[in-house]
């Protein structure tokens, strides 16, 4: 499942650039830094946090890039559902860190 969800957000990704005549060049940059931080959260924090850090962190991206360049419609709820997620990305953030000092 999780080689799905890469290709899919890989295929979004290129989705846009294409959309706004993106060229190729700065999204592979982009692509290669966020992998490489990727492989060194995993090295820190376990491959279960990371992940989870890592899908959190495109959502909160794409939404933001739909409300300030799509002129997504904001709501409430959605505003709402966004910080929720980040407030449990810190949280697992905290909670990897907490485990590292009792070990």
């Amino acid at each position: 499942m999780g080689v799905f969800d890469n290709s899919r957000i890989i295929r979004n990704y290129v989705g846009i650039c294409l959309k706004m005549n993106m060229l190729a060049g700065p999204f592979i940059i982009v692509l290669i830094i966020s992998f490489d931080l990727l492989i060194k959260s995993v090295k820190r924090l376990g491959v279960g946090t990371s992940y989870a850090v890592f899908t959190g962190i495109g959502v909160v991206g794409m939404v933001v890039v739909d409300f300030v360049l799509f002129q997504e419609e904001i709501s409430l709820l959605k505003v709402l559902l966004v910080l929720l997620l980040v407030v449990f990305i810190i949280g697992l953030k905290i909670s990897s860190n907490e485990q590292e000092d009792k070990n």
